[in-house]
C-alpha cells in the first residue's frame, strides 16, 4: 500500500522565499562572532569554516589567521599575521608582519616588519623590511653584509665599525678594503681608508692607509708591510709636514727629459736634472750655484768674491777667492805694522810631511798651521773637530803672501840704503 500524507504542502511563492533587505536566513545555533552561520539580505555571511572548489573574488578583504592558497591575487592586501602562498601578485601595496613565498612574488611596494623570504621577487616600487636575505646578501637592522668562500663585504652605517668592509678569508693575512671611522690609543678618532692585499712572497700584506685625526694630522702609508711603511707623507697640524722615504731607488719624473725636485714655493730654487746636457744644476733664487757636467763640477759665481781659485770662508762656504775692493770694506786708518812686520818671517819654518791616512806617505811641504798660529792668528783658517770643538785647519795663503811682501819691501829698503 503506498503512503499518503495526511495533508500536503501549498507550494510557497517565489516572493515569499526571497530575503529581503533587512531579512536574514540564519541557524537555530546562530550566535553572531560564535556559532552557527548567518546569510542577510544585503548579500553578508558570518560562519566559521569553509571550502570554494572555484575561486574566491572580492574588492577587499580581512584574515585574522592565516590565507593559504596556490595563487593569491589582489589589488591591495593587508595581513597582521603571515602571509604564505606559492605565488602572489598584488597591484597595488603588499603589507604583512612576514612572509615566505615557495614560489615569485609580485607587488608595486611592499612593507614587512619582520622576515621575508622568497625564491624570486619583482617590486615596481618601494621594498621595506626589518631583515632579511636577498641572493646571499644579508640585510640587518643596520648592516648589509655577504660572506662567501672567499671572503665578506659587510656596509655598516652605524656603530664604532660604521663603513665598508671588504675582507678576504682570513683578515689577519690576506687582504681587505675598509672605509670607516676609528679611533686608536695614540691619536684618538679618525677617518679611514685602508687596502690591503694579501701577504705574498717578499711581503706580509702590501697595501695603502689613508688616515685623518680629529686634532689635524693625516698620513698615507705605502709599501709592502702594513706595519712599517716604505712611503709615508704626513700633514701636520702644527705645519711640520713630513716624507718618510725606505727605498734603493727613487725615481722623479722619469718620462720627462728634464725633471726639478723643488725645496719651497720659489720654483726657481731647486735641483734640476737636464737630460739634454746630462748635468745637475742646483739653483738657488734663480741663480745656478752649483752644476755637475759629465767633464766635471762647475762652482758659479757667488756674491763674495770672483777669480779662479776656490777657498773656504770664515763661514764654511766654498766660494771664488777675490781681491776687488768692489766686495771689500777696506779700513785705511788702521796700522798695518802692529799686525805684520818683517821679522814674523823668521819665525816660519816649512815642513816636509805626509796626510797621516796616506798609506804610501807621499810627502809635502808647507807651513804647519799650530806653528803659523803662533806667529799670528790671521795666517790660519779654523773648523770645527770630531767633537764639535773648534780646531786649526789650514793656512790662510793670501795673508801669508802679505808677509812675505812686507819683508820683500824691507829687504829692499835695506839693500837700497846699503848700496847708497
Amino acid at each position: 500500500m503506498k503512503y499518503e500524507p495526511p495533508f500536503s504542502l501549498p507550494a510557497i511563492p517565489r516572493e515569499h522565499r526571497m530575503v529581503g533587505v533587512g531579512g536574514f536566513m540564519e541557524s537555530q545555533n546562530f550566535v553572531s562572532g560564535t556559532s552557527g552561520w548567518r546569510l542577510t539580505g544585503e548579500g553578508n555571511f558570518e560562519g566559521n569554516d569553509g571550502t570554494f572548489r572555484g575561486n574566491i573574488t572580492g574588492a577587499t578583504g580581512t584574515f585574522t589567521g592565516s590565507l593559504s592558497g596556490a595563487d593569491i591575487t589582489g589589488a591591495t592586501g593587508t595581513f597582521a599575521g603571515a602571509l604564505s602562498g606559492a605565488t602572489g601578485t598584488f597591484a597595488g601595496s603588499l603589507s604583512a608582519a612576514s612572509g615566505t613565498f615557495a614560489g615569485s612574488l609580485s607587488a608595486a611596494t611592499g612593507t614587512f616588519s619582520g622576515d621575508i623570504s622568497g625564491a624570486s621577487g619583482t617590486f615596481s616600487g618601494s621594498l621595506s623590511a626589518a631583515s632579511g636575505t636577498i641572493g646571499g646578501w644579508t640585510i640587518g637592522s643596520s648592516s648589509l653584509s655577504n660572506s662567501g668562500t672567499s671572503g665578506t663585504a659587510t656596509l655598516k652605517s652605524s656603530g664604532a665599525s660604521a663603513g665598508l668592509w671588504v675582507s678576504t678569508t682570513d683578515s689577519t693575512t690576506d687582504g681587505y678594503i675598509i672605509i670607516n671611522q676609528g679611533t686608536d690609543a695614540t691619536y684618538g678618532n679618525h677617518s679611514n681608508l685602508q687596502m690591503l692585499a694579501p701577504a705574498m712572497t717578499g711581503s706580509s700584506r702590501p697595501g695603502i692607509t689613508i688616515k685623518h685625526y680629529v686634532d689635524g694630522d693625516s698620513f698615507i702609508d705605502i709599501g709592502t708591510d702594513d706595519s712599517d711603511p716604505q712611503i709615508r707623507l704626513t700633514d701636520r697640524a702644527s705645519g711640520v709636514d713630513e716624507m718618510f722615504l725606505n727605498a734603493t731607488k727613487i725615481v722623479i719624473n722619469s718620462s720627462d727629459a728634464d725633471a726639478n725636485l723643488y725645496f719651497s714655493t720659489d720654483t726657481n730654487t731647486n735641483i734640476n736634472w737636464s737630460d739634454t746636457n746630462t748635468a745637475w744644476t742646483f739653483n738657488n733664487l734663480g741663480t745656478a750655484r752649483f752644476s755637475i757636467w759629465a767633464a766635471g763640477a762647475v762652482l758659479n759665481t757667488c756674491d763674495e768674491g770672483t777669480g779662479d781659485s776656490l777657498e773656504i770662508n770664515a763661514y764654511g762656504v766654498i766660494v771664488r777667492n777675490t781681491s776687488s775692493e768692489r766686495y771689500k770694506n777696506i779700513d785705511t786708518t788702521i796700522d798695518m805694522t802692529q799686525h805684520l812686520s818683517p821679522e814674523m818671517v823668521d819665525n816660519l819654518h816649512p815642513k816636509m810631511w805626509a796626510f797621516k791616512n796616506d798609506t804610501d806617505q807621499h810627502p809635502h811641504i808647507s807651513l804647519i798651521s799650530e806653528e803659523a798660529n803662533e806667529v799670528s792668528p790671521f795666517f790660519v783658517t779654523k773648523s770645527f773637530d770630531d767633537n764639535g770643538d773648534v780646531a786649526l785647519s789650514g793656512l790662510k795663503d793670501r795673508a801669508i803672501m802679505s808677509l812675505l811682501v812686507v819683508a820683500l819691501q824691507d829687504a829692499r829698503a835695506r839693500i837700497a840704503t846699503l848700496e847708497s
